[in-house]
């Protein structure tokens, strides 16, 4: 089962919670993400994405379409 957390790092277990998910073992802490995010809500610690603010989020899913290794979904 791959791990999983919400963007604000808290563990989610193995089912989804909330409206994003991350694949921590999918994200490389590329950075891509980051990038993509305009409200700038992302940021990488400890060579993963995290989010500062979840509800400030717009729901635009570019930060999922960033990523080439497809460690972020959206539920």
């Amino acid at each position: 089962m791959e791990k999983k957390e919400n963007l604000d790092g808290r563990n989610l277990g193995s089912g989804p919670v909330g409206r994003w998910i991350i694949y921590i073992d999918k994200c490389t802490g590329c950075g891509e993400c980051v990038d993509a995010c305009s409200l700038g809500l992302l940021y990488i610690e400890n060579e993963k994405v995290k989010m500062k603010e979840e509800r400030y989020c717009s729901e635009c899913e570019d930060c999922a379409s960033a990523c080439a290794f497809r460690a972020i979904t959206f539920r």
